[in-house]
């Protein structure tokens, strides 16, 4: 616990996320390090992949929803197959939905749409279903369409829109690539069910 008087406010830590149980390991490099090596192993063509080490860094966390963590793997150098991923991400989340977006990307990477010159789609690797945990490749890129959007259209500036006109023509290709793949998996998911997730943030 903690106080800050000046604001008249008590900090104390939170209860457990009960529905994010694999959480506190996944943060932890050690422990991380060992589910990610025996997921991977397991479940992709790197089942001999040998990590001496992670770095996770936290992307997204929703409590009682799901989490997204990066992690920096290191290997020994006389152990390094070049085919290993450098970086990866471990997903976790409550209920059925990890299982259902494994699914959904072994059907995507199953499809051909890997081999799309239209848009880059992540590898998955690893579903562990004991902690409810997805591992995938990492998606090259240092920003994304939001990070480019929400800029252009509070300048309002001609070349920032420019910008932003260019990389949504690149984004209609992306998904028309995606929805054009063939893919037909999971629960149907419709625009009111969308407006309402809308609503719910």
């Amino acid at each position: 616990r903690g106080v800050v008087s000046d604001l008249g406010l008590v900090l104390a830590m939170g209860a457990p996320d009960k529905e994010l149980s694999a959480f506190p390991a996944l943060m932890g490099p050690d422990r991380a390090r060992v589910i990610l090596e025996r997921g991977i192993r397991a479940h992709s063509p790197y089942n001999d992949i040998r990590i001496r080490g992670c770095v996770p860094k936290l992307l997204r966390y929703k409590a009682g929803s799901r989490c997204t963590i990066l992690y920096e793997l290191d290997y020994a150098p006389e152990s390094r197959d070049p085919r290993w991923p450098d970086a990866v991400v471990a997903k976790t989340y409550s209920g059925h939905k990890g299982r259902n977006a494994w699914d959904g990307m072994r059907a995507l990477w199953d499809s051909g749409l890997r081999q799309s010159s239209a848009m880059i789609i992540a590898e998955p690797l690893a579903f562990l279903a004991d902690l409810n945990v997805l591992v995938q490749g990492p998606v090259p890129g240092d920003s994304s369409l939001h990070d480019v959007l929400v800029p252009a259209l509070q300048s309002g500036s001609a070349t920032s829109m420019e910008e932003l006109r260019a990389l949504l023509r690149v984004t209609a290709g992306g998904l028309a690539a995606l929805h054009g793949c063939g893919v037909s998996y999971g629960e149907e998911v419709t625009w009111g069910d969308e407006i309402a997730d809308v609503r719910d943030k």
